[in-house]
């Protein structure tokens, strides 16, 4: 509906999706009490109520599905109808469909106009000149007649046959395969484009994202030189079990324990990025019919990022709203638990997650965002190399 064909998160109702059992559903369903029916395909309001289980819990628009949505992942789902027939959602954003005309049509409408009235008035001059007597309306209605021959008919029907024709040229053009004139007036106003304005870079790149260039604070890696950085994870991969492995603790000045860095090696910091590249996403793993993984996600950016560091070893092999788990080059299991996520939003311009290594159980926020935001972040010393680069 909102014209976008990326994957959209959607949530189920907790209570319901603890009772694993489909057979059980049904009876579990109770009663969902929503705001009134309204055209805003971003809102939604309401709760699902179950007295005899005494659960009461918020919905939003993560728990609802519009009409004509298409299922991403495998399996079925099973849900309430609430809105049907004109209330639902796209039935309240569709309009009345107008009719279409082309300028030039519209030209000549009004030219048209402008001549039958100047024939009126010929005929009429002619009728007083003659002098008003006898049947001089029936005089009139054949003067109009004479006249007749000022309206260009023949220039309408030339203009149609050249549109048709035009259309037919557009359609078995091979240098623009597959295109279909829907419309006769598509080739005059093709005729009067002088400007060609796209408002998505997406449009003309047709959403395909690739990872050029890496700054980090001490390296820099572009395509050439990735083997390098993956060089770098392989090693750290071989040495720890998961992230962050220069971490130690240490007291500061008033006594209290703290963590720190204990050494400033760029193997460390290329396995910390890409940690966070694998776990810092909305990106949902799912396996086809032949068993092959493909990435979902609302965002191509997210999808471009994990597949990035899944070429260098760092696979996401499952990912759901409490868990990720992912294969490290060296061939272990890195879990992590997510705590808390913050997902990104126009305003903030970043997104945000806080998970637990289940192995070494430590903390892990990790954030990403444009440049804007992440700048401000940095060190003062590395913000103007980063800049530069």
């Amino acid at each position: 509906m909102d014209g976008e064909t990326d994957w959209k998160l959607r949530r189920a109702i907790s209570f319901i999706q603890n009772k694993a059992d489909p057979d059980n559903v049904p009876s579990l369903m109770g009663e969902v009490v929503a705001n009134p029916p309204n055209n805003k395909i971003y809102d939604f309001q309401g709760y699902y109520e179950n007295r005899g289980h005494n659960i009461k819990e918020p919905l939003n628009l993560e728990h609802t599905l519009w009409c004509n949505t298409v299922l991403a992942s495998s399996g079925y789902i099973i849900g309430m109808v609430v809105y049907t027939g004109k209330h639902t959602r796209s039935a309240m954003n569709s309009k009345s469909p107008s009719s279409k005309v082309g300028r030039v049509d519209s030209e000549i409408n009004r030219l048209a106009k402008i001549l039958f009235i100047m024939m009126v008035m010929f005929a009429g001059t002619i009728i007083i000149l003659d002098g008003i007597r006898g049947k001089f309306y029936i005089k009139f209605f054949r003067f109009l007649l004479l006249l007749s021959s000022i309206i260009p008919i023949s220039l309408r029907v030339n203009l149609d046959l050249a549109k048709v024709w035009y259309s037919y040229c557009i359609d078995n053009d091979n240098s623009i395969p597959d295109t279909k004139t829907r419309n006769s007036n598509i080739p005059e106003e093709l005729g009067r484009i002088q400007w060609l304005l796209s408002d998505k870079t997406g449009t003309l790149t047709q959403n395909d994202m690739e990872l050029k260039k890496i700054n980090l604070e001490f390296e820099n890696f572009s395509t050439e030189s990735m083997h390098e950085a993956e060089e770098l994870l392989k090693a750290n991969c071989k040495r720890h079990d998961g992230p962050l492995g220069d971490i130690e603790g240490a007291k500061d000045g008033n006594g209290k324990m703290m963590k720190m860095r204990k050494r400033r090696d760029p193997e460390y910091s290329v396995r910390d990025l890409f940690t966070a590249l694998g776990v810092c996403h909305n990106v949902t793993p799912t396996y086809n019919n032949d068993g092959e993984r493909e990435f979902q996600a609302s965002s191509p950016d997210e999808v471009a990022l994990v597949k990035f560091v899944d070429s260098i070893g760092l696979e996401l092999v499952e990912r759901d709203e409490d868990n990720i788990t992912l294969k490290n080059p060296s061939g272990s299991i890195e879990k992590y638990k997510v705590l808390a996520n913050f997902p990104f939003s126009s305003e903030s311009k970043r997104m945000g997650i806080i998970v637990r290594h289940e192995k070494s159980g430590q903390y892990i926020f990790y954030m990403k965002g444009a440049e804007v935001v992440v700048l401000e972040k940095l060190v003062a010393t590395h913000r103007s190399i980063v800049k530069e680069h």
